[in-house]
């Protein structure tokens, strides 16, 4: 397990708008700014951002989707419940905008603590020779919800080590928490080129961090 300080999370304030709806060109005023400097610091306090993976040989997945990867890296993240905690208190004293902020904050502190551990594998990997794909997560692309029972089922002891546990609607508490998994090949898996991004129909609104590897259609 790998637990991080606060202070190792950056918390990207673009990010924060991005998550919050906002589109190029279509800027928050201030007061929502200055929000949003406030939740940015806010949050620090309440983070606590830890995650654990697993790398295994492909051949133990028996699935199509990873037949052209010599391993599979699976993992899973988390930044606790007290953020998610307090979003609730803010909500039930009126709060709204702050609270929706600080829920904006939460996401950017996900995945950012998903980027970390993403790196992790990536650098583990590349000194040893090989290549990895972008990153992709259950429920997203045409990866069912059903691909949480996979990387949970593979991970040992997450909930013990974590506090996370997988609901029988295979959504994650915390809520703050993301599982993701990442191909490992000597050769080109087809989740490494780019190409389809040029036509696909989430360009326009795409989430993806162009300087991270994550793609939630990669599959």
């Amino acid at each position: 397990m790998l637990v991080f300080y606060p202070s190792d999370i950056y918390l990207d304030k673009n990010k924060v708008i991005r998550f919050l709806g906002y589109k190029q060109g279509n800027e928050p005023n201030k007061r929502i700014i200055n929000i949003i400097d406030t939740e940015v610091e806010h949050a620090r306090s309440l983070i606590e951002p830890k995650g654990i993976y697993e790398i295994l040989d492909a051949r133990k997945i028996k699935e199509k989707r990873f037949e052209d990867a010599d391993k599979i890296a699976l993992a899973v993240v988390t930044i606790g419940n007290k953020l998610e905690k307090e979003v609730q208190d803010m909500f039930r004293q009126g709060e709204n905008t702050r609270a929706l902020v600080l829920d904006a904050v939460g996401s950017v502190a996900t995945e950012e603590t998903a980027n970390i551990i993403n790196r992790k594998i990536n650098k583990k990997s590349e000194k040893e020779g090989y290549k990895t794909t972008r990153r992709f997560s259950p429920g997203y692309g045409n990866w069912k919800m059903g691909g949480q029972t996979l990387i949970f089922k593979n991970i040992k002891d997450i909930e013990k080590k974590l506090g996370v546990v997988l609901l029988s609607s295979k959504i994650m508490e915390p809520i703050k928490s993301t599982s993701f998994v990442i191909k490992i090949g000597r050769n080109t898996m087809k989740e490494m080129t780019t190409d389809q991004c040029k036509n696909c129909h989430l360009k326009e609104d795409c989430l993806r961090d162009r300087n991270t590897p994550l793609c939630s259609v990669a599959m």
